[in-house]
């Protein structure tokens, strides 16, 4: 059956199904409902969990296996698939069909994929999946839903804040709700106890631009070579995750192509468009100092290298992820590639 994600938690408060297909492409979206989820079955007694990552060449022969199997240290059990491409493989797809006409007692699978296509949901195993368990497809948050979001999130910290600042700070992040969040709980340790206005949120944002990855597409876009290289190597010693880079250059990307292909090599900014797609006003200099530096056929070439960068991070193609960024940062900078490391 299909289910709502917002309907998660009140149907997770009943004995859980078979099987779970949780699907999407916001990863804290898709985290925080798979949390849930796992710690639903743990409530439920479902004390004993297994993690398969199904990848090219993944052995669907053992997973049948282990699933007949009876576990050594509990009765319940959940077995959790994590698939790197939104869909199971020709072989997976047989698999998946066989599982569901027979599947174990006191055993809940839970399957995470990336965004389906229609594709995928036409498929025998999707409509297998979705006759003895639920599917949930989680959509990215609209606009007005990323303010409501926030400001729940606001609460669960108990932190009092000014409309208009949440609204800020929606512009800020961009529908990023990794971003959000880690913007949420600064403000949490360095403002304890006081109201959020607007101003505190455009002092942390300018805080946080220095080698932040949002300051780092800024001077990507400014043409700042040196610094990009700078803040690539501070980020990556930080640990940040290479998926958050990539989503925010490849989404400045986007908008470069889209504004782009309306403005001309001039880089006349259409206004409207650039509010329809989420250019705040302080941004729209950097952005119009960009376009003057390439077309659309030029914008669109590095979006496409962007994907060599998202097939590196999947492990489908050989490669340095950080180098692949940094090289895709200085394509947007204008710049020539400049001698990196070379970081595995």
């Amino acid at each position: 059956m299909k289910l709502d994600a917002r309907d998660l938690s009140v149907q997770l408060k009943k004995p859980l199904l078979p099987c779970y297909l949780l699907s999407g492409e916001d990863p804290l979206l898709v985290q925080e409902s798979a949390d849930h989820l796992r710690q639903a079955a743990l409530d439920q007694g479902f004390d004993s969990r297994e993690v398969h990552h199904v990848e090219a060449g993944f052995d669907w022969q053992s997973l049948a296996a282990s699933a007949d199997a009876l576990s050594l240290f509990s009765n319940r059990r959940l077995i959790e698939l994590r698939f790197a491409k939104p869909t199971p493989g020709d072989a997976g797809s047989r698999a998946l069909r066989e599982l569901t006409k027979s599947l174990p007692q006191d055993t809940v699978f839970l399957l995470i994929m990336p965004k389906l296509d229609a594709k995928a949901k036409a498929a025998a195993w999707f409509k297998a999946l979705d006759k003895v368990g639920a599917v949930i497809q989680i959509w990215p948050l609209e606009r007005r839903e990323l303010v409501q979001w926030l400001s729940q999130r606001f609460q669960k910290q108990d932190i009092d804040a000014d409309r208009d600042a949440i609204q800020l700070l929606a512009d800020y992040v961009e529908g990023n709700l990794l971003a959000a969040v880690q913007e949420i709980d600064k403000l949490k340790l360095a403002q304890p106890n006081e109201r959020i206005t607007v101003g505190i949120i455009e002092e942390s944002i300018s805080d946080n631009a220095r080698f932040d990855v949002f300051g780092m597409v800024d001077s990507a876009l400014a043409g700042e070579a040196a610094r990009v290289q700078r803040m690539m190597v501070m980020l990556e010693k930080e640990g940040i995750a290479p998926t958050l880079v990539l989503w925010a250059l490849s989404r400045e990307l986007r908008t470069l192509v889209r504004l782009a292909h309306s403005a001309g090599y001039a880089g006349h900014i259409d206004a409207g468009l650039a509010r329809s797609l989420g250019v705040w006003q302080k941004r729209l200099p950097l952005v119009g100092a960009a376009l003057k530096r390439q077309d659309s056929k030029g914008w669109q070439r590095m979006l496409r290298r962007a994907a060599r960068a998202d097939r590196i991070i999947k492990g489908a193609e050989v490669g340095s992820v950080w180098d692949e960024l940094l090289q895709l940062a200085l394509a947007i900078s204008g710049a020539a590639p400049l001698p990196v490391r070379n970081s595995a």
